[in-house]
């Protein structure tokens, strides 16, 4: 007995010849069948909508095929296959984290008409999306936040937390009226102002610096103007949580003293963590501000540069400046390289009141995924990051 073919022993079957320099199918459908064919021999059977795919790319490259498998024709033409197709469960959720409802969770397996939303969302709501594994990504519970994400994903099929879709009925209802619940000056909410008192202190004008400092942190609206120029009231004013400070124009003493009046340490430095000659530059700026008396030396550096790339001897540096002590709830700086976060750190729980980074990379990996949470982020050289969502006033 002849055993039938299927469309995807045909794909196997042609796989040997994809790589050849000379055929007449094009650079991405090769890329596809190959993908294809890998996953297909690894055992993770197609979905439909990969067979469908599969079966486009044959039709249009009939001719090559049919050079491979004389009989490839009417293969593709029985449209039979080995086994059933693959099912992805499909995951929509939007809910809140019942280990910490601080947080709201957007939850989905990949699609990447969601995934564009979700960067388009980045823009509209306060404070950063953290991933948290493949599907599932954090923002925080407050009330811009919550009209945004629902606003967002209403129409495609999530199956939303009551509590939060009341919450945004209510969003939804005050809008209407044009009034601004959220002017920290009028709050209603009790609970909310008692817990904007006891993080940032009085609501008062006399308060007014620092209120408007931790405005993207709690989500409220601050309508009243410092107009006094200075680097102070400009940190404090920011519109967005990263900003760029000019290392030319503005010294890093300048930037200390303004967080220490703001009550922003602990610090958390980025070192670039590829070059020890400019992390060596960096490692002075942190130490001639310790000289000037401007921070305490309770530091900690946290990565070391292998002894053949430590020609600038970075190092010792950080020995010699006993900038090695253990982490602790006292540490007022800690340094760690842009590409590696210490285990150490996450289980400690230690977390900075503000970030600088002394390179414009740090963004898309697991110390930015990490500390995405810190509402003051500033990056500080002499050229402005030229990915998006960073506030250039300095």
């Amino acid at each position: 007995m002849i055993a039938i073919k299927t469309v995807d022993y045909l794909l196997l079957e042609i796989n040997s010849h994809l790589n050849f320099p000379k055929n007449e199918i094009s650079v991405k459908d090769k890329r596809i069948l190959l993908s294809l064919s890998k996953q297909v021999s690894q055992g993770n059977f197609l979905t439909e909508n990969q067979a469908n795919l599969l079966l486009k790319i044959f039709k249009e490259n009939i001719n090559f095929i049919t050079s491979l498998d004389p009989d490839a024709e009417n293969i593709i033409k029985s449209e039979r296959w080995s086994r059933e197709f693959r099912v992805i469960e499909k995951i929509r959720k939007i809910f809140l984290r019942h280990d910490d409802e601080t947080k709201i969770a957007i939850q989905f397996t990949y699609d990447k008409r969601l995934k564009t939303k979700l960067a388009d969302l980045s823009k509209k709501i306060n404070g950063a999306i953290t991933t948290v594994g493949s599907k599932e990504y954090h923002i925080a519970f407050t009330e811009k936040n919550i009209f945004a994400v629902v606003a967002e994903f209403f129409k495609d099929q999530f199956d939303i937390d009551e509590k939060i879709l009341i919450f945004y009925q209510e969003i939804k209802e005050i809008a209407k009226t044009n009034k601004d619940y959220y002017n920290v000056f009028s709050l209603k909410d009790e609970k909310f102002k008692k817990l904007v008192e006891a993080n940032v202190g009085s609501i008062t004008l006399d308060n007014l610096l620092k209120l408007h400092d931790r405005k993207i942190r709690y989500g409220y609206n601050v309508h009243e103007k410092i107009h006094e120029i200075s680097l102070i009231n400009a940190i404090a004013q920011r519109k967005k949580s990263k900003i760029f400070i000019n290392s030319q124009t503005t010294s890093f003493d300048d930037i200390i003293g303004c967080l220490q009046k703001l009550d922003r340490l602990p610090l958390l430095v980025i070192f670039d963590g590829h070059d020890a000659k400019s992390d060596r530059k960096s490692l002075e700026i942190i130490e001639n501000s310790v000289n000037s008396g401007f921070v305490d030396n309770s530091i900690g550096i946290y990565f070391r540069y292998d002894k053949e790339a430590d020609g600038d001897m970075f190092n010792k540096a950080i020995s010699s400046l006993k900038y090695n002590r253990q982490l602790d709830p006292t540490t007022s700086i800690a340094g760690i390289s842009n590409n590696k976060i210490p285990k150490f750190m996450i289980k400690s729980g230690w977390k900075p009141q503000t970030i600088i980074s002394f390179t414009n990379n740090f963004r898309n990996n697991k110390s930015s995924t990490y500390f995405s949470d810190v509402d003051l982020i500033i990056f500080y050289g002499l050229k402005q990051p030229i990915h998006g969502n960073v506030d250039a006033f300095m």
